[in-house]
């Protein structure tokens, strides 16, 4: 069978989703299998989600994915460049997928892939191997040399670090580097728009570079470029991304949130206000949620003391990190609004954009800020590629009853990485031949953040259980195909 893989966050679940779900059927045919790779109960934009992720992956499996793992939290926490290694990591690990998709805001495709190999060359993750490019892409598209390339990566990461520190946004700060004459000559022939003039591919770049799905479809060609260079692999081919769409249906995940937000005191608002962009299960997942005091938003992790002790506990985290530009910045803003969070005087979402300033994001805010209530310190970026880059296990959160559940006996006999149904597989698989510490490390995160959501939400369905999850029959039946095929 055809095997396709999402990266998805479903937070929440829209219609957008389901129209993606379907274009992937049609990708792997009626007897073709769907895995949703998932952000579990944070996203990679710092937020929480709205509902806690058993209940997100069951809607899944009953809206057409047939099986659905967690994306690990210490992956899902970090830059696009580290979560998209996250999930490209558990990819490599399936052995048998034919295509991973994800969607995107651009429809030029090659513009994307011509970015992602620009920023292969000159923004590697740490760890990365100058001689595995040098085989690879260099070859291909005669480049410099490993060690010209070493001398043009630092200038290109100093020059970006100091365009950031100036104030020149992300987007922008990028397409100067790199339309600039030192680097131009060397990154041209990996766009196939080359034939366009400078100008005009510069303003293309500069766009795509200023949408947030764009660069999480750049960091996963990116990711992908960096695995098979590794293992000689094709599994930047087997990438296929779907442009957004449009129409009166359609909505933005992040609007979508605004609106549950607003509204998540009232089901019958939130009924009113979500009808037209969610599917009808999907809905009555939400609005049943909310009557029951379980629906999250970040406006529910308002600065209680926990909060306040978290972001003072970054005044001793923050002076070592190479994100924080300028520290004194950060200080000052900081001790400005402690008397507020301790007072329970401003949101979550107000401290995360009180301590954000040129080179911290808001979004890098509320992941710093989760992480320290999650009480997961963040790790050396040596210590994150590593974790990042190889799958520890796979959490499975839910599954159809076919093909889902012939897909997870195939994957149990063929892959060499632990499959975990229940948290009790975590402990007794916690020697597994990758590094014990770092299956303890990511386990152990990932099993905080799920308790900690259950305790915010008090939600006890939310929490780690040691009960095998059940197969979710559809209404739909599909044609049957041998898994091996």
């Amino acid at each position: 069978m055809k095997i396709a893989a999402l990266i998805v966050e479903y937070n929440p679940f829209h219609n957008g989703h389901l129209r993606q779900i379907k274009a992937v059927r049609r990708l792997v045919g009626a007897s073709g299998a769907i895995i949703a790779l998932m952000s579990g109960n944070f996203t990679q934009r710092g937020e929480i989600s709205c509902l806690d992720k058993f209940t997100k992956a069951k809607l899944a499996v009953n809206l057409g994915v047939d099986l659905v793992l967690e994306l690990p939290v210490q992956g899902v926490l970090s830059s696009a460049d580290y979560f998209a290694e996250t999930a490209i990591s558990l990819i490599q690990a399936l052995k048998f997928c034919d295509y991973i998709v994800c969607g995107a805001e651009c429809e030029e495709v090659q513009l994307l892939q011509g970015i992602a190999r620009a920023f292969y060359l000159f923004q590697p993750l740490i760890g990365a191997s100058l001689t595995d490019l040098e085989n690879n892409t260099m070859q291909k598209y005669q480049l410099p040399t490993a060690a010209t390339l070493s001398i043009l990566r630092k200038q290109f990461q100093t020059d970006l670090q100091a365009a950031l520190k100036s104030g020149i946004n992300y987007a922008e700060a990028n397409c100067n580097l790199l339309f600039s004459p030192t680097f131009w000559p060397y990154i041209a022939p990996l766009f196939p728009q080359r034939e366009l003039e400078a100008g005009e591919l510069q303003t293309a770049v500069r766009h795509a570079l200023q949408q947030p799905n764009n660069i999480l479809a750049i960091a996963y060609y990116k990711a992908a470029l960096s695995a098979d260079a590794g293992a000689g692999a094709t599994l930047a081919a087997k990438i296929r991304i779907l442009p957004r769409e449009t129409g009166p249906d359609l909505q933005s995940a992040h609007a979508l949130r605004q609106l549950i937000t607003a509204a998540e005191n009232s089901p019958h608002r939130l009924l009113n206000s979500l009808i037209d962009y969610l599917p009808p299960i999907s809905l009555a997942t939400l609005i049943k949620a909310a009557q029951k005091g379980t629906l999250m938003t970040c406006e529910k992790l308002q600065p209680s003391l926990s909060l306040a002790i978290a972001a003072a506990g970054l005044l001793k985290d923050f002076p070592d990190s190479a994100n924080l530009l300028p520290t004194t910045d950060f200080y000052r803003k900081l001790s400005a609004i402690l008397p507020d969070l301790i007072a329970q005087k401003g949101s979550f979402e107000f401290a995360a954009k009180s301590l954000s300033h040129k080179g911290l994001t808001v979004a890098n805010c509320r992941r710093k800020l989760l992480r320290q209530l999650l009480n997961l310190p963040e790790p050396d970026k040596v210590t994150l590629n590593r974790l990042c880059s190889n799958a520890q296990y796979l959490r499975v959160l839910a599954y159809s009853s076919y093909p889902g559940k012939s897909l997870l006996k195939h994957l149990s006999k063929s892959i060499d990485t632990p499959l975990i149904m229940r948290f009790s597989d975590l402990v007794q698989k916690q020697n597994y031949i990758t590094g014990a510490a770092d299956f303890a490390y990511q386990s152990s995160s990932d099993y905080r953040a799920a308790n900690y959501y259950a305790l915010l939400s008090q939600n006890a369905a939310a929490l780690e259980q040691n009960n095998y999850p059940a197969p979710i029959k559809r209404a739909t039946k599909r044609k049957k195909s041998a898994c091996s095929e």
